[in-house]
């Protein structure tokens, strides 16, 4: 075989295998990094440079294979120029007529070749111009961007360029047949690598300086923790001053370090959601420092998984304000039923003191006709009873009139039910409604405040009463009963034979302001909704059998 067929058939391998290379190369970047346009159309450039070389191999000594060569050149070269476009600012490919243009340029080169029988020449013609196209877009690039990886790339073309162009002046036509040229891909293959990774790192440092600012701005304390001992590894303004944390030493200590406690039943289903897989939506928290004012915090919580380990994200909103105008709230709603009711409650209390008063003039009588006269006792007897009575009407009132932070306690839903029917007796009697009590005997009791769990009640039956005369049936009936749902749970239901209300606002009565009656304000059945939910209770509607609305409660039962 003549030495310049062998150098020939080397140059075709190397140039080959080393265009194979870089195509896979390339392809295997674009993978990774989608978004780096520039990466795909070079990979495609590189995928007909080994796919040209191929070619040349089985077309030394076939003249007829030269228009397909030059069809692979015209390819080779139009998907480099467009990856030179990518790296541009504005990304010119992106607009048809620049692509365009670029195509039927390359075309041209190559018909010009064929028909004008110079296919060598302009070959090395477009060569050239593809290399400049891409030292200037790179230079370019490097003067928009500043990355080190565009000033190499330009640099290595200028240098390939120039080798190329002595190297023809010297070699003529055969300087295709030199196994250096090829080998420039090796070089232009690092400089893409290093375009890639500047580029990449570059994106994450923007990536990192965005969610940093919205890290520090958003407008809800954040903090991220580092399983499984809680240290706090990041942690915005907001949530330093919202948990009191001095601000040079937040990091790298746990909530417990740093003497906050949380209520233990509350951080245990935190934790445990967590570690299932699962975000926590709105769990109600108290939190509290060591001589400091507990703080009632609603969390948003999720974990990820980072290379360097896992991560609770933790977000929350400081709703000690909102619960206590909430109690505020629910304090005036207290005031304003009960005001409803003054003709009751006067009622209520007037009888026993009428009692009082009668019973004290009949025992003055008797002690003027005898001071041993036996009905003395028994007027003395009653008095006290009365008296007792109306002390009782009095507490419930004092009782649901008081204003004061929230005290749990073990209640049993019976008595409140019970209480609360004593106190509207009255009013209910006076209003010719009928109440049927189903009170279980066996019912557990129930964790929360007594006199919140009061209002709900008096929520109820006063709104219950009100629907049964706004209707004026004759069927005016309430019925109340309460009865064990299953281990966990407790159900109270009030049930009246008023009109009842459409099924589409069975929803919506629970929202503040809205109101079925002419002159009700919407807030008795909302605060009732606030209150339940605060015990991890419920509340719903629904339309009775017949007539009426059936409401229902949900509470946990104690323990």
């Amino acid at each position: 075989m003549p030495a310049a067929n062998a150098l020939a058939l080397q140059t075709l391998l190397v140039g080959g295998l080393l265009n194979f290379a870089c195509s896979v190369i390339a392809f295997y970047l674009w993978n990774e990094r989608r978004s780096e346009r520039f990466l795909l159309f070079w990979a495609l450039g590189w995928t007909f440079g080994w796919i040209r070389w191929a070619t040349a191999f089985f077309a030394l000594g076939k003249p007829e294979l030269a228009p397909v060569l030059s069809l692979q050149s015209a390819l080779l070269s139009f998907f480099f120029v467009l990856g030179a476009y990518d790296l541009l600012p504005g990304k010119p490919w992106k607009r048809p007529w620049i692509v365009g243009a670029t195509a039927l340029a390359d075309l041209s080169f190559t018909l010009a070749g064929l028909v004008g029988g110079m296919p060598a020449e302009l070959e090395y013609a477009r060569f050239f111009t593809q290399l400049l196209i891409l030292a200037s877009a790179l230079s370019w690039a490097y003067a928009t961007e500043r990355l080190p990886g565009y000033a190499f790339a330009a640099g290595t073309i200028f240098v390939w360029v120039g080798y190329v162009g002595i190297a023809l002046s010297v070699l003529g036509k055969g300087v295709g047949s030199h196994v250096v040229i090829p080998l420039f891909n090796v070089p232009l293959m690092f400089s893409i690598i290093i375009i890639a990774y500047q580029r990449s790192r570059r994106e994450l440092q923007e990536n990192e300086r965005t969610l940093q600012k919205i890290f520090d701005t958003a407008p809800a304390p954040i903090v991220i923790t580092r399983p499984p001992r809680g240290e706090i590894e990041r942690a915005n303004a907001l949530a330093i001053e919202a948990l009191g944390l001095a601000p040079g030493d937040a990091l790298g200590r746990s909530a417990i370090e740093h003497g906050l406690v949380a209520d233990a039943g509350a951080r245990e289903r935190i934790y445990a959601e967590l570690a299932a897989g699962r975000k926590v939506t709105g769990e109600v928290l108290t939190v509290q420092r060591a001589g400091g004012e507990a703080r009632i915090l609603a969390v948003h919580a999720d974990r990820i998984l980072l290379a360097s380990g896992e991560r609770n994200i933790f977000s929350f909103y400081d709703l000690t304000e909102l619960r206590r105008a909430e109690s505020d709230l629910a304090h005036a709603q207290r005031v304003t039923a009960l005001g409803e009711l003054s003709a009751s409650l006067a009622h209520e209390v007037g009888q026993p003191l009428t009692a009082i008063l009668a019973n004290a003039q009949a025992a003055r009588r008797f002690r003027q006709i005898d001071a041993r006269h036996p009905e003395l006792d028994q007027t003395l007897v009653d008095i006290a009873a009365a008296a007792r009575d109306a002390g009782e009407t009095i507490s419930r009132l004092r009782l649901l009139f008081r204003k004061g932070a929230t005290q749990h306690a073990t209640v049993s839903l019976n008595a409140v039910v019970e209480d609360v029917l004593r106190l509207l007796k009255g009013s209910l009697v006076r209003n010719r409604v009928e109440v049927a009590a189903d009170l279980a005997a066996d019912l557990p009791a129930v964790t929360g405040d007594a006199i919140q769990l009061r209002q709900v009640l008096l929520n109820l039956l006063v709104n219950a009463q009100e629907a049964i005369n706004a209707a004026d049936a004759q069927r005016r009936e309430i019925h109340v009963s309460t009865r064990r749902v299953d281990a966990h749970r407790i159900a109270v239901t009030v049930r009246d034979s008023g009109p009842g209300i459409a099924e589409s606002e069975l929803e919506r009565i629970f929202d503040h302001f809205v109101t079925t009656k002419p002159n009700g304000i919407g807030m008795g059945l909302a605060v009732s909704r606030t209150i339940l939910e605060a015990h991890d209770g419920r509340i719903w509607a629904e339309r009775a059998d017949g007539a009426g609305l059936t409401l229902r409660i949900e509470l946990p039962a104690a323990g």
